[in-house]
């Protein structure tokens, strides 16, 4: 059964770091829950590349069609500040497509945060970060300057390497996502996709049942119960009804 939330993994890679300078050849993306394998927007397959190899117009339309259908997205440095989200959104401005989406409505999780501010490792790169927690079965690959140059120039063996490496990227984003939620602050509530979650409590990151109970949390007006889950390894809150049944006899 598939899960009532749309989560959106996603990365972009483009020639240049500035969305003036630049085009976006690709973007990566898979709907957790909803598709097996990532999938892949390529600049080359879209008709505007027939007539203009720069023009990227119509690659971010059909992306912010998959973004707005979703519920929260996740990336690695690509919220504000960082580069996916930012580059998308000049590239929205540029191409004069900005009515499509506001952006800004989405809950955004970037994984580089989380491990920037709730980690203590050597650096923060994708690659790193999924060799020191032990992500198996899939590795980031790396892009030489030569095959960017190439894929930058239009040549077909460029470009497929870089379509390779942005799919790559997403199995391990999708894999360090999966280890790395229990740590996410402000995770987006996923109880209110899930049937019942009112009744029995479920863990608000994973919307799992598998939960323990595993004590109190005292705040100054009342008190909660915190669970843990079993699934996700994510602790999570909710009110203590005895404390409501006292105050309100």
């Amino acid at each position: 059964m598939r899960p009532a939330e749309r989560i959106l993994v996603f990365d972009i890679e483009t020639t240049n770091l500035n969305a003036e300078w630049g085009t976006i050849l690709c973007i990566g993306y898979q709907i957790l829950g909803h598709m097996e394998k990532p999938r892949l927007l390529k600049i080359s397959s879209t008709d505007a590349y027939k007539k203009d190899h720069t023009d990227d117009s119509e690659l971010v339309a059909n992306f912010i069609k998959v973004w707005n259908s979703c519920d929260f997205v996740i990336s690695w440095y690509g919220a504000d500040w960082h580069f996916d989200e930012p580059y998308l959104r000049a590239k929205l401005l540029l191409n004069k497509i900005d009515h499509l989406v506001h952006m800004d409505e989405k809950p955004h999780i970037d994984l580089w945060r989380t491990s920037r501010t709730r980690l203590k490792l050597t650096n923060n790169r994708l690659a790193h970060v999924s060799e020191m927690i032990g992500i198996e079965g899939f590795e980031k690959t790396k892009v030489s300057p030569w095959h960017w140059r190439r894929a930058q120039a239009g040549y077909a063996d460029g470009r497929k390497y870089v379509e390779e490496h942005c799919i790559a990227d997403i199995d391990v984003l999708r894999e360090v996502y999966y280890r790395f939620r229990q740590y996410v602050r402000a995770h987006p509530n996923l109880n209110r996709f899930v049937e019942g979650a009112n009744q029995e409590p479920h863990c608000h990151r994973c919307g799992s049942s598998a939960v323990i109970r595993i004590g109190r949390k005292l705040l100054q007006a009342t008190t909660m119960i915190m669970w843990r889950c079993d699934d996700c390894g994510g602790n999570s809150s909710s009110p203590d009804k005895k404390f409501w049944d006292l105050r309100n006899p």
